[in-house]
């Protein structure tokens, strides 16, 4: 694993951790299971993410799902 890609995965880590605090859904179901092993979590694309501003909007787009 690259650097890249290690700092990709430590910002999904973050953002799932921050969905559920937010959406209070501390459980994790089989659909949540099978998106940790993926690139994505239903609403946003890792690979998409090319300088800081792209990491902010996710971040922002994350946030606003959670709180749905």
């Amino acid at each position: 694993m690259n650097k890249e890609d290690n700092i990709k995965e430590k910002f999904k880590q973050a953002l799932i951790s921050t969905v559920k605090v937010i959406s209070e859904e501390y459980q994790i179901d089989e659909e949540f299971k099978k998106n940790l092993s993926s690139k994505n979590y239903n609403f946003f694309e890792l690979d998409n993410l090319n300088n800081r501003s792209d990491f902010i909007k996710l971040r922002a787009e994350t946030d606003s799902e959670a709180l749905k």
